[in-house]
């Protein structure tokens, strides 16, 4: 019995250590950062294909396919620039690959990285690296598709 316990605690403090935590919510409760959290509850009671559209960027199409939205946004001089490094690092060697690159008229730099196969995306990440100082970390967990992507960004750059 002792060693059945001692199993199960074993196994239990192992998956506990392994267990991911999604590292951009250490920002959530900083001062100078402005954090949003939509839980898959919360986007369950937006109606289908409502108009929400942040810079071009169109959710409302593909919101019962999320399972969280989690937006970070910092001016902070030491914040935005941790956001960002943390950001980069993050999708520079987890399997992320960069579907989308934009350079925008006010050299705005806006990355757009993705983590699973074309046809099964997991995690949608878009980072902004706002020439004025100011970052944004928009992270998508979910199960969607390329083509989900696509009909979202569609008036990106309209």
């Amino acid at each position: 019995m002792k060693k059945i316990i001692l199993s199960i605690l074993l196994l239990t403090s192992f998956s506990l250590t392994f267990a991911q935590k999604n590292p951009f919510e250490q920002f959530s409760d900083m001062d100078g950062v402005t954090s949003v959290y939509i839980s898959k509850t919360m986007l369950s009671m937006i109606p289908k294909n409502s108009k929400m559209d942040y810079g071009g960027v169109n959710v409302g199409g593909f919101l019962n396919k999320l399972s969280s939205i989690l937006i970070l946004t910092s001016e902070d001089q030491k914040i935005a620039p941790q956001m960002l490094s943390l950001a980069n690092n993050r999708v520079k060697g987890n399997d992320y690959e960069l579907l989308m690159r934009v350079k925008s008229d006010e050299n705005d730099n806006i990355n757009f990285f993705m983590k699973g196969k074309p046809e099964d995306i997991r995690e949608l990440i878009m980072i902004v690296a706002g020439n004025d100082g100011e970052n944004v970390i928009m992270q998508f967990l979910g199960n969607f598709t390329l083509q989900d992507i696509q009909q979202m960004t569609e008036g990106f750059n309209k």
